[in-house]
């Protein structure tokens, strides 16, 4: 390896491309690691997740030998760059099963709120057994935790089939691939929407109204995600019903004193819903919310 001066790119010796299949974060540990490096060193050699950064030093495949391949990389620098909040870059996350059999780290993997492995209907693992910390992106091996453990070797526990749907939705629009089973109200969102709809059903759902529903803290950490995807997932997955249901839970659990309108009880929603979450994709969402609240409207 030549390294010059600080801010100056240096050559790799091993020039490893990223699998169609792996993720930004992932890519870069591998390849730092590959070249006897750590992620930090990499980083300061000029390497990130910038398309032709990639390009200049001979990371990106010919797009007329593999153009799946290079549209995947181009992507996932575009989201990289413009959607940072689609990714978790608080803790890594892995299915022990998944990483023994392609040896690299999954870019759905990396996606804020996919908490399961659709694959195998497991939980995924941010925490080490051996060591009880948190799963680091700066270790310097792919296969290993930052205090040496193998990572193949953690046990795994099964998830509800709800979220496994949920998913394995996600998985298809990170891929662009037609999901078997599209939910309905996840059925035109891209990436970045269907994460915000889940953080919104998953924390507006469980908690009284005047929250930010679309704020959350350490979404990165399972122990955090897991109740918020679970409860987005029991909605989505009996939609729209649950939905109503959850909504009805809700106004009662607000007119125990007095008996307060529907849009004082649910004045903050309304707001998320027409004015946070206003796009196309979400029409089914308003949709719903506006029969529900006609509903209760015409019943008081």
């Amino acid at each position: 390896m030549r390294q010059q001066t600080k801010g100056i790119q240096f050559r790799l010796p091993v020039r490893s491309q990223m699998f169609r299949n792996e993720g930004p974060q992932g890519f870069l540990l591998r390849l730092a690691e590959s070249n006897l490096l750590s992620p930090r060193e990499l980083k300061l050699g000029g390497i990130s997740l910038d398309f032709e950064t990639l390009h200049q030093h001979g990371l990106i495949p010919d797009k007329s030998l593999d153009p799946g391949l290079y549209d995947h990389i181009q992507e996932m620098c575009r989201l990289w760059t413009n959607e940072p909040r689609v990714w978790n870059m608080q803790h890594a996350r892995f299915c022990p099963h998944c990483l023994k059999v392609d040896g690299h780290w999954r870019v759905e993997w990396e996606l804020n709120f996919y908490d399961v492995c659709h694959h195998h209907g497991v939980w995924l693992i941010d925490q080490c057994t051996s060591c009880g910390e948190k799963l680091s992106w700066h270790r310097t091996e792919v296969m290993r935790c930052q205090c040496g453990s193998i990572l193949t070797a953690e046990f795994t526990t099964g998830a509800p089939e709800s979220i496994v749907k949920m998913a394995n939705v996600m998985s298809s629009k990170i891929r662009h691939q037609q999901a078997p089973e599209t939910l309905v109200a996840l059925k035109d969102t891209n990436i970045e929407q269907t994460q915000r709809l889940i953080r919104y059903l998953g924390n507006y759902m469980s908690q009284a109204s005047g929250k930010n529903p679309l704020k959350m803290r350490n979404a990165g950490d399972l122990k955090q995600s897991w109740p918020v995807t679970s409860l987005a997932a029991e909605v989505l997955n009996d939609w729209p019903r649950a939905f109503h249901d959850s909504l009805n839970k809700i106004e009662k659990s607000q007119r125990s004193d007095g008996r307060p309108s529907f849009n004082q009880v649910f004045g903050h929603a309304y707001h998320y819903v027409f004015k946070a979450l206003k796009e196309a994709p979400f029409n089914e969402l308003r949709r719903q919310f506006e029969l529900c609240a006609y509903s209760n409207e015409m019943h008081h």
